[in-house]
C-alpha cells in the first residue's frame, strides 16, 4: 500500500468505520515524483483503529474531501477534477457525474433527501451535482456573492453553509444561504476574516451547535518536492 497523507474524514456510524480521503502529493514527507497521483480511500475500524479495508483510485487524482451519503455510498472529491463513488457494499471506486463540468473538487455536502450534493468547485464555484443523473450544474450567484475559492464546505443545522474561502482575497470563513432546490445563491455573508487563527484555512465541519475549521494548515509553509 502507498504511503498517503490523509485529507478529509467522516464517520459511519452504522458500520462503526472512520471514512478517510488520502492522497499521494508533493508536500507530504519523502514524497518522490513517481508517487505523485495516487489516491485512495480507507475504512478504519473506530474501536481499534485496525484498517479494514483500502479503495484505490485508478489512474492519477488527488483525493480531497469526501462524504456519506444517506444510502451509505460514499462520496470523494478529486481536485484535480471530479468526483468518485463508493457504492453500498461496493468493492472499486467509480468515476461519478460529468467530471468535464467539474475542474477541482472540494468540499461535498449531500442533501438530506439524496438527490443532490453541493460540490465546492474551487475554481468554477458551487456546483449541483444530481445523484441520480450525474449531471452537473452551476449555482447561480449573484456577482456580490461569487462562490469560487472555497475549499471546506459544510451544512448548518438551519440549511444554510458555512465555508472556507482562499486565497481569493483574504483568508474567511462565510455563511451561505442557497434557494430550497440549491439552484442559487441567495445570501453570503463573512463570519471571519484573516485573524492569526485563521491564516491558511483547509477545511471545515460541523455538529451539534459548534463549528470547526482547520485554522492553520501550514499548508503553505511545505515546499514543493
Amino acid at each position: 500500500m502507498p504511503s498517503l497523507s490523509p485529507f478529509g474524514l467522516t464517520i459511519d456510524p452504522a458500520r462503526d468505520v472512520l471514512w478517510t480521503a488520502a492522497a499521494s502529493i508533493a508536500q507530504r514527507h519523502g514524497a518522490t515524483a513517481k508517487q505523485r497521483g495516487r489516491s485512495a480511500i480507507l475504512a478504519y475500524g473506530l474501536g481499534n483503529g485496525s484498517l479494514r479495508a483500502f479503495y484505490r483510485a485508478p489512474g492519477e487524482h488527488a483525493f480531497n474531501d469526501l462524504v456519506l451519503a444517506p444510502d451509505g455510498a460514499v462520496y470523494v472529491t478529486d481536485s484535480q477534477g471530479g468526483v468518485f463513488r463508493l457504492r453500498p457494499g461496493g468493492a472499486a471506486l467509480e468515476p461519478f457525474g460529468d467530471s468535464r463540468s467539474l475542474v477541482s473538487s472540494q468540499g461535498i455536502p449531500i442533501r438530506a433527501d439524496n438527490r443532490h450534493a453541493l460540490v465546492a468547485d474551487y475554481a468554477r464555484g458551487l456546483q449541483r451535482l444530481d445523484l441520480t443523473s450525474g449531471a452537473v450544474l452551476p449555482v447561480a450567484a449573484p456577482d456580490r456573492a461569487t462562490t469560487p475559492g472555497i475549499d471546506g464546505l459544510a451544512p448548518l443545522a438551519d440549511g444554510s453553509f458555512v465555508a472556507t474561502r482562499n486565497p481569493v482575497g483574504p483568508m474567511r470563513i462565510v455563511r451561505i444561504h442557497l434557494a430550497p432546490d440549491w439552484s442559487r445563491v441567495t445570501g453570503l455573508v463573512t463570519v471571519a476574516r484573516a485573524t492569526a487563527g485563521i491564516s491558511d484555512l483547509s477545511l471545515i465541519a460541523t455538529g451539534d451547535r459548534q463549528t470547526i475549521a482547520v485554522g492553520v494548515s501550514q499548508w503553505a509553509s511545505l515546499p514543493l518536492c
